[in-house]
């Protein structure tokens, strides 16, 4: 039978799908992730390393190392969350609905559009893919559009006033 590893720590989760490259980036988005949640993080035998759960990684994490079993998805941290009775932030009950709601080649999308362009661009891009009322999605592009302009500074000197 094959050791599967179920513990990570942020040096080695350090460039994976779903993470930045800096392992201090790397360690402050685990901490995140694993915020109020009870049994995900642990210090590694013999080191100073912290351990985080393969339930707190993100989905595409998750994915990349082969977690995501046919017909038995992984646990993921929304599941945990809710298993362990601590999803009632109802904001991010709102986003689990929102990203549920979403087709799977709509959830790859968002994800490659967020890395690459951030939250700019992720919206309009999301809006764009969904299978919506397209009288509704006009509705909303015209809000965007509708929004003031910002307009250039006044001219400024960049001379020093004293000399």
């Amino acid at each position: 039978m094959m050791n599967v590893q179920t513990w990570f720590t942020a040096q080695e989760c350090a460039g994976m799908p779903g993470f930045p490259s800096g392992v201090s980036n790397v360690r402050k988005q685990l901490e995140k992730l694993a915020e109020g949640l009870d049994g995900v993080r642990r210090k590694r035998g013999g080191t100073k390393a912290t351990e985080y759960h393969i339930s707190i990684l993100p989905a595409r994490t998750q994915n990349y190392l082969g977690y995501s079993n046919k017909g038995q998805p992984s646990m993921g941290v929304e599941d945990f969350k809710t298993k362990s009775g601590l999803a009632n932030d109802e904001k991010q009950a709102l986003w689990m609905m929102i990203y549920q709601g979403m087709t799977e080649a709509q959830r790859e999308a968002v994800m490659e559009i967020f890395i690459t362009g951030g939250l700019k661009m992720l919206m309009p891009a999301v809006l764009e893919l969904s299978d919506s009322n397209p009288v509704r999605q006009k509705e909303i592009f015209g809000q965007c559009d509708s929004v003031e302009k910002d307009s250039p500074a006044s001219n400024v000197s960049t001379q020093n006033k004293a000399g």
